[in-house]
């Protein structure tokens, strides 16, 4: 059925020529259910049936009007249709407040690079929010878009970023409610605390898109990002937990890098060193129930590429075949956490045929932290290469039922820090109340790097296992921590491949 011409002109109080109808009836859609939250994490997308009832936006797209009011009213009609695909031609559109998109909308542009929704300089708020803390967004779908806050190019030496938004504002591009089978393709988020907040939702995609922001540890005028994209449950949010995720194919990234200049100690060694102050976190999460982050590339975070918070049930994940570049603190960080909703651990965890490029200025690539109890449970470290870290590449922390396997360790302790200290010249250390850890068919060794800074071969151990394990005089509390089949494949002077005390 066609739009009637009566609705048009009752439901728009802006000129009728800035919408062209092209399409039937729209279509309600409809996610399918979850499956248990206990299968095996999809490794493909999951695309929503397509809308049937388009409207091309005609508003002006030169950038120099503000079309906040034309957007909003051609979303709220589509909205009242049930849903349907809105249709930006290429061009920029500048928005001055927030927009709000009700369920199983389509908001398409024309490409990633030449459809631009415009923040102006003052907007504080997201850009669009989908749904509400009681209403859910359905399946909503954006793709082919540029999100860009009004901001001329970065000045490392300048004290505040131009048209700052303070990470305590919480602003995103996008912020989803309790979404089933939302779909994010080829769109650009860049600069604001968040590029996408998830509040619960499930069947989620995100797939071939681009992230970019920036933070800076030394300057509060450049703590702006905290993630470019966040998965929040429960406590932060009324909507349910997260499920079923896929993240693929996408680029995360900073802004820039700090200019030479500064001095970093990496163990006993101070360097002059460019540190990297992208977004805090590439992906946050306090909790999802299966999900795939595979195909894509990690790079220049403030903290950690990936944060896993368990707040609650953090299980069934596969982190594979992505590349990650240096990240400050580590590329993927396990933090324990007393819920009491939820044992605060990461459950049933797979990190497999990764690339983690520590670039000489990051200096971790994966840590299990907790304050009591274990954070990483039945896990599986296996068939990834771990390269010119500044210290040691894993360090597990309450870590219990993991296999690390088919590993290569190289050139960590990057910059030739002396003391015989196993957090910075050991390729993997296990240390406090980890338990049952299988360590075999790894390589770890050093040396023939060509970075100026480089200081010879600073690699040490290959596996390190904190004695206290084994300083108990009852045999029944020590930890069972095994070793075999391991390479040493040129360990720096001195080097052990196994160090187990007491143990096997």
């Amino acid at each position: 059925m066609k739009w009637p011409i009566a609705k048009l002109l009752l439901a728009l109080s802006i000129p009728l020529f800035l919408f062209q109808n092209c399409g039937e009836s729209a279509s309600s859609v409809q996610g399918s259910s979850l499956a248990d939250s206990e299968h095996e994490p999809r490794d493909f997308p999951e695309e929503p049936a397509s809308q049937d009832e388009t409207i091309d936006f005609l508003g002006d797209n030169s950038g120099a009007t503000d079309v906040t009011l034309q957007l909003q009213e051609a979303l709220d009609l589509l909205g009242e249709a049930g849903g349907g695909v809105l249709q930006l031609p290429a061009g920029t559109y500048r928005v001055s407040t927030t927009l709000h998109m009700k369920a199983n909308i389509w908001l398409r542009g024309e490409g990633i690079e030449s459809t631009r929704i415009l923040r102006t300089g003052t907007h504080q708020g997201d850009t669009i929010v989908i749904g509400s803390p009681t209403t859910s967004a359905g399946a909503s779908r954006i793709s082919d878009l540029w999100f860009l806050h009004e901001r001329g190019p970065l000045d490392n030496s300048a004290t505040t970023l131009e048209n700052f938004v303070p990470a305590s504002t919480e602003a995103a591009h996008l912020r989803i409610y309790a979404s089933q089978l939302p779909y994010i393709e080829r769109v650009r988020f860049w600069y604001l605390p968040y590029g996408i907040v998830f509040h619960g939702g499930s069947i989620i995609t995100i797939r071939d898109s681009n992230f970019m922001g920036i933070w800076d540890h030394t300057k509060p005028g450049f703590q702006e990002s905290i993630a470019s994209v966040a998965f929040l449950n429960l406590n932060d949010s009324p909507s349910g937990i997260v499920k079923d995720v896929v993240v693929s194919g996408s680029f995360f990234s900073g802004a820039n890098s700090a200019l030479s200049g500064r001095f970093v100690t990496y163990g006993s060694k101070t360097i002059e060193q460019p540190e990297n102050i992208g977004p805090k976190y590439g992906i946050f999460t306090d909790g999802i129930e299966t999900a795939s982050f595979t195909d894509n590339y990690f790079g220049a975070q403030n903290e950690n590429a990936i944060y896993m918070l368990s707040n609650w049930a953090m299980i069934n994940h596969r982190i594979t075949n992505n590349f990650f570049d240096a990240a400050r603190i580590a590329q993927i960080m396990f933090q324990q956490n007393d819920s009491s909703h939820y044992p605060g651990y990461a459950l049933n965890i797979r990190v497999e045929n990764n690339i983690f490029n520590g670039q000489g200025n990051g200096r971790h690539g994966i840590i299990s932290a907790y304050t009591t109890g274990f954070s990483l449970m039945n896990f599986g470290i296996s068939n990834n290469n771990f390269l010119s870290h500044a210290m040691t590449p894993i360090l597990l922390h309450g870590a219990k039922g993991g296999n690390i396997n088919g590993n290569i360790f190289t050139n960590y302790n990057i910059h030739g820090s002396e003391p015989l200290d196993p957090t910075v010249r050991s390729g993997l250390l296990v240390n406090m109340i980890s338990d049952h850890i299988l360590v075999s068919n790894n390589n770890f060794g050093g040396g023939g790097n060509d970075l100026s800074e480089v200081v010879g071969n600073g690699t040490y151990w290959g596996l390190w296992v904190d004695p206290q394990f084994f300083a108990d005089p009852d045999p029944s509390k020590h930890r069972n921590i095994q070793s075999f089949n391991n390479l040493n494949t040129n360990l720096g002077t001195g080097g052990v491949l196994t160090t187990i005390p007491g143990g096997s």
